[in-house]
């Protein structure tokens, strides 16, 4: 059983890291004519190329999420941002939808004693967005929003100051690690015809 555990594991490894180059083609590809525009057009109007953008005069608002081990000296802190109509709104005690949530991975844990947690309001933000897994669970979404301020469905989450990943690696990540877990699976059924008579196998051989 722990070869069938050993395989399965390295499989999903493999799977994850094909996932992560087919990922990194499809911001390739966005990147070619980058989405630009002002907070208040991507609020209205959605991202049209949502992979690699960049926003302008975005403010920071609502509660910001910070991640990090106890042992470490780094936080990451993710924080939503909305335009200034949306900002005016919130400071007369109207409801605001946020679409553009921004991530600082490793700022200093003591930054909160210096107010440098979160970039200055209105800082050009430009970078690779993430998807998939690499997306907050709910919950976390849940913990940036307040009475006033809700996280919109589709709200982008950008990590500033990022650039995709070369064509080439992302090639070999997807067919490279694609292929390895091809074989991976493959191995499994290399002396048997359907999974329930592989597993009769397994099970045959670890009685004796």
């Amino acid at each position: 059983m722990r070869t069938i555990f050993n395989k399965l594991l390295f499989g999903a490894l493999f799977f994850f890291v094909s996932w992560k180059g087919l990922d990194g083609l499809k911001i390739n590809y966005y990147a070619r004519t980058p989405y630009e525009a002002d907070i208040a057009a991507l609020e209205t109007e959605g991202a049209h190329d949502p992979r690699y953008v960049t926003i302008h005069n975005a403010i920071a608002a609502g509660p910001y999420l910070t991640s990090a081990d106890e042992r470490s000296l780094t936080t990451d802190i993710t924080y939503p941002v909305i335009s200034q109509a949306q900002q005016d709104r919130l400071l007369a005690g109207q409801p605001v939808t946020a679409h553009l949530l921004v991530q600082l991975p490793k700022r200093p844990r003591n930054c909160e004693n210096y107010n440098t947690c979160l970039l200055p309001d209105s800082t050009l933000l430009s970078g690779v967005t993430k998807a998939g897994l690499e997306k907050l669970s709910a919950d976390n979404l849940h913990l940036l929003e307040s009475d006033l301020l809700t996280i919109a469905p589709e709200a982008l989450l950008l990590e500033p100051y990022t650039t995709p990943v070369a064509l080439y690696w992302n090639l070999l990540m997807f067919l490279g690690s694609g292929l390895f877990a091809f074989t991976l699976l493959k191995s499994f059924f290399r002396r048997a015809t359907s999974v329930s008579e592989y597993f009769e196998k397994i099970s045959e051989k670890h009685a004796r």
